[in-house]
């Protein structure tokens, strides 16, 4: 089975709508950590543009792996994220 774990970092006031979204690409579920918080070397830095020393919230999804980019494309806003597909097979 191909599957793809997505993990996605978004800013707190962005989760409910992103998962809203989620949902309605298909998504049966997720995992949500809230108050995630990254610390570099030199503070304050950013990452494509969202500041990496605020909080943000983790969000989880496993997708089926030919789906994965058009659930990109659907459930995440246009700003104010970081996803990163990675892969990920069942453990027997």
């Amino acid at each position: 089975m191909n599957l793809k774990l997505i993990v996605a970092l978004v800013a707190d006031e962005l989760t409910d709508s992103v998962l809203d979204a989620a949902r309605a690409a298909g998504a049966t579920g997720a995992t949500v950590i809230p108050g995630v918080r990254g610390e570099g070397l030199k503070p304050g830095r950013s990452f494509f543009g969202l500041e990496l020393s605020a909080q943000r919230d983790m969000l989880l999804f496993l997708v089926a792996g030919p789906k994965s980019r058009r659930f990109l494309r659907r459930s995440l806003p246009p700003a104010g994220w970081i996803a990163i597909p990675v892969p990920a097979s069942p453990s027997s």
